[in-house]
Order: structure tokens, then C-alpha cells, then sequence
């Protein structure tokens, strides 16, 4: 819980790294603005935020399929992963739902 903790708290700080990576100047009389420079680590928020997310959902993933009542062999656990099949019905939906996110 303490290393999510931590992640949330990387996120937030990688997401506020954007506003001073990036420069912008007016284009010409109008109230609009354009990128004119864009510092390396701009992207470190992005970055940070999906080893986050990809971490979350490895580890929620985990512990549904740990109790799966399906079938205990290596084929039974990628059925439970891909289809949810041993799962409860809100243990499945939960599974589905974070495929879908990811995905």
C-alpha cells in the first residue's frame, strides 16, 4: 500500500513537471497560442502515469485470479484472465472492466 502510495504521489509530481516543460508564444493578433518549445522531460508524466496504472492493474488482477475457483493449472488461469470464467459475477466485472481501461 506504502509503494502505491508512493506512485500516486510520483504521478502527481510528473504531472506537474507539464506546465514548466512546455513554452508557448501568441500567433499574431489572435488570442491563440503555440507550442515553441517543448523541454525532454515533458514527457516524464505521461511516462509515470502508465507504469502506474500498469502496476494497478497487474496487481488487482493478481488478486482476483488468485481466487479463482476455476482450475488451478496454467490453461485454467488464462481462461479465468481472458474470460473471467471461475470468477464471481462482480470479481468478473471488476477483471473486465480494468481490461477495458487498459486497453
Amino acid at each position: 500500500m506504502i509503494f502505491f502510495a508512493f506512485l500516486w504521489l510520483c504521478t502527481l509530481a510528473g504531472s506537474i513537471t507539464v506546465p514548466f516543460a512546455i513554452e508557448g508564444a501568441h500567433i499574431g493578433l489572435t488570442d491563440h497560442c503555440i507550442n515553441t518549445g517543448v523541454k525532454p522531460f515533458s514527457s516524464t508524466g505521461v511516462i509515470i502515469a502508465t507504469v502506474n496504472d500498469t502496476l494497478i492493474f497487474i496487481s488487482i488482477t493478481y488478486r482476483l485470479l488468485v481466487d479463482t475457483t476455476y482450475d488451478d493449472s496454467w490453461r485454467g488461469r488464462s481462461r479465468s484472465f481472458f474470460k473471467g470464467k471461475g470468477l464471481p459475477t462482480f470479481s468478473q466485472s471488476l477483471l473486465q472492466s480494468g481490461q477495458e481501461y487498459y486497453l
